[in-house]
């Protein structure tokens, strides 16, 4: 009998093994976070609160959405951790949605709180929110260090090549900025009215799409707090324009496109599609930055790469 007869072919491929890891992970962390919601009464009054900042207890409502961060963190490494590096994250951001659709939208928090100063509100619970998200990247980062947490085709030393630092803080600041200018102009394009799925669709996409075309600066740092880093400051610019001009309080209604997703929305719709934006960008290595920074100052990226020991 042929030799090569008798290998078998796994049951599963690897895009099947991975895509069937991450929507476990993502179930789990979606039923977790809708079992605390309503458990904990966060929001108070479903289908209608909408801010975790303007919940009865405050304290209450940011602290389940911390504890259960950094939980669906842990279950999603420890469902699909070996499939990539931020998955966890990944799949504990979409599990965060079951908290701003178990809620309201824009018009529900402007009825509640009519005054210019609520979108200040909700640009702190952005940056709170974001503190969230960048600790449940830490936490990652400790959980790598478990062999069996890790994804074994990643060294512990991240970066196989020193780059010259401030080329590559320039990079990533500058993808940064790509990243909020691309998703700002389709969140500004698809997010036309205050629903909730309209809304978080927009930001998904949005977010998605700004991280791929930032290349792969996103992707090979390693570092989900500065990938969610865009959506989080697309909001507070959002939210900041439209406190600038108030119009349309009374009703419930606000002409910014950017301040119609709430601060859950682009925590949680936002940083999952950032995730999978740098995970499109490492694969199809689009390079659109690579293109503009050439374009003005005739560099490219690999005349700047140190090799390793040099220097």
């Amino acid at each position: 009998m042929n030799a090569t007869s008798t290998v078998r072919r796994p049951i599963l491929t690897a895009y099947q093994r991975t895509r069937i890891l991450l929507s476990i992970g993502t179930i789990a962390c979606y039923a977790l976070f809708w079992w605390m919601s309503k458990q904990f009464d966060v929001p108070d009054e479903p289908g209608f609160g909408a801010s975790l900042l303007l919940e009865p207890s405050v304290v209450g409502a940011l602290a389940l959405a911390l504890v259960g961060l950094l939980v669906a963190v842990v279950i999603g490494t420890v469902i699909a951790g070996r499939v990539r590096y931020d998955a966890g994250l990944f799949c504990a951001a979409l599990g965060l949605m079951a908290l701003t659709i178990r809620g309201g939208t824009l018009v529900d928090v402007l009825h509640q709180r009519p005054v210019a100063s609520t979108y200040l509100l909700l640009a702190l619970e952005t940056a709170i929110l974001w503190g969230f998200v960048a600790t449940g990247a830490w936490i990652i980062g400790r959980l790598r260090t478990i062999p069996i947490l890790r994804d074994p085709h990643l060294p512990l030393a991240l970066d196989a090549e020193r780059m010259d630092w401030d080329w590559t803080k320039a990079h990533h600041v500058l993808a940064l900025v790509l990243q909020v200018v691309i998703m700002g102009l389709v969140v500004g394009l698809l997010g036309q009215s205050a629903d909730k799925a309209q809304v978080l669709v927009a930001v998904f996409v949005g977010a998605m799409v700004g991280t791929m075309l930032g290349g792969n600066y996103f992707a090979e740092r390693r570092v989900p707090a500065f990938t969610c880093a865009g959506p989080a400051a697309l909001a507070i610019i959002g939210y900041m324009l439209a406190w600038f001009s108030p119009a349309g309080l009374a009703i419930g209604h606000t002409g910014h496109s950017l301040a119609r997703p709430l601060p859950l929305d682009y925590l949680s719709a936002g940083s999952a599609g950032a995730i999978l934006g740098a995970w499109a960008g490492l694969k199809y290595q689009i390079q659109v930055l690579d293109t503009v920074v050439a374009m003005f100052t005739g560099w490219t990226r690999e005349e700047r790469i140190v090799p390793p020991g040099a220097g």
